[in-house]
């Protein structure tokens, strides 16, 4: 599917943003680190951007990519998150350092190209 020209705007709560730091894996604290980000993606974008798990994306003016992670849906096919893919501190670098992002800011993610995405604050 050719996403360009497509977008979905989102809100960024503090567990998108300290996902690294906030809450607890197998009921202990999470002892990871605090550039450990994600974007949620809601099930209605999911399936009519078609957004699965796996898929890739670059993210425009940086040198890293990404993933389309998690699962929901119906079939559980539909992806949930946009994580940087390899290194999950490369996307808390960029919307904390570049953008200035904080909890409670809210961003826009547009397909470029069918292969490139751009995430502005707004």
């Amino acid at each position: 599917m050719d996403r360009t020209g497509k977008f979905f705007i989102t809100p960024l709560q503090r567990i998108h943003l300290n996902w690294g730091t906030t809450g607890t894996t197998d009921g202990l604290p999470r002892r990871r680190h605090p550039l450990e980000c994600y974007i949620p993606i809601s099930s209605s974008v999911a399936q009519e951007l078609n957004l699965y798990r796996g898929t890739c994306f670059h993210l425009a003016n940086t040198d890293f990519e990404l993933r389309v992670s998690g699962s929901q849906g119906e079939n559980n096919e539909f992806g949930k998150n946009l994580e940087s893919l390899g290194n999950l501190k490369l996307l808390g670098g960029y919307l904390k350092d570049q953008l200035g992002l904080s909890p409670g800011n809210t961003v826009r993610v547009e397909w470029l190209d069918p292969n490139t995405v751009e995430i502005r604050k707004i």
